[in-house]
């Protein structure tokens, strides 16, 4: 599993130029006092792309029948590729969070409380977006994936619509529920959605090994 850790991240140093241009810009943007908080969670979510990104790459010219006579196993690969999206993301969180935390101390004009609980909220959501993503990519590929993907997330948006037309049919209106969550704890509220996404990996990991213990190649 450490040799094809290593090859995701030699294929991400042959990729360093675009994603140095990338958070040049975002630094770039965040001297102009541009939301700190999206800065962090669009580099963020860019860098947990390019775990999808390696996929298409390890399936390119059947690449799995080679990848598979070496002494790996599926599950190896499976594991590699949920521990690689999960590091890269959270390296890079960490990364444009403390520029951002520097720039603070330098300027003294940022609230980094309120950066730092939305910057979180990003991370934790883009940690679903992957559990949710990773096994349709398994399933798909990586081109019949992103179309599967755009189908879950169209009944995903459906199945909230449709949630909150029923909620109002019952008198109950969604907007005060939303409105609600500001009297939560922050820290409860951090600790549930994170145990939501730690729940959320272990179904996805799970189904995951499924689908590539059963592909053929």
């Amino acid at each position: 599993m450490r040799g094809l850790f290593i090859k995701d991240l030699i294929l991400l140093k042959n990729q360093a130029k675009f994603y140095i241009i990338f958070a040049m810009i975002c630094g770039l943007m965040m001297f102009i006092n541009f939301n700190p908080g999206y800065l962090i969670g669009y580099m963020t979510l860019l860098a947990m792309m390019f775990t999808f990104t390696t996929m298409s790459y390890d399936e390119f010219e059947n690449g799995y029948s080679f990848l598979f006579t070496l002494p790996i196993t599926r599950k190896d690969y499976v594991k590699e590729k949920y521990g690689f999206g999960i590091f890269i993301s959270v390296t890079v969180w960490i990364v444009f969070f403390l520029a951002v935390l520097i720039k603070s101390v330098i300027t003294k004009d940022l609230d980094m409380g309120i950066i730092f609980a939305t910057a979180l909220m990003y991370l934790f959501m883009i940690q679903l977006f992957c559990a949710v993503n990773l096994p349709i990519q398994f399933k798909f590929g990586a081109e019949k994936g992103r179309i599967a993907f755009i189908g879950v997330t169209a009944v995903a948006f459906a199945a909230v619509f449709g949630l909150s037309k029923i909620a109002k049919l019952f008198g109950i209106s969604m907007i005060e529920v939303i409105d609600r969550l500001d009297t939560i704890n922050p820290i409860s509220l951090f600790g549930i959605t994170a145990c939501i996404c730690i729940a959320a990996y272990v179904i996805s990991y799970s189904i995951s090994v499924k689908i590539m213990e059963k592909k053929q190649f």
